[in-house]
């Protein structure tokens, strides 16, 4: 029969952690871009990113390296080119 056919529009569990893990994937990307908009549009220290957004500094200025870095990856430069 053509009903025992169509997906259930139930999620499996299985489907529920995959978008569970795509949902964390997205916040992390948008907390990135929050930090990078604050240094670079802004003009913010890391350390005043830091307070505001209720990181430590070193977590502000990792997330400015990967972001820096895929960037770069995006835009086909060389790695380690500044």
């Amino acid at each position: 029969m053509l009903r025992d056919r169509l997906p259930s529009a139930t999620p499996t569990p299985e489907e529920l952690v995959e978008a569970r893990e795509r949902l964390q994937i997205v916040a992390r990307c948008v907390e990135s871009l929050e930090v990078a908009r604050l240094r670079f549009v802004e003009g913010l220290a890391e350390k005043d990113i830091a307070v505001r957004r209720g990181l430590t500094r070193d977590g502000v200025a990792g997330q400015l390296k990967r972001f820096r870095k895929a960037l770069r990856r995006a835009l086909g430069e060389p790695e380690g080119s500044a």
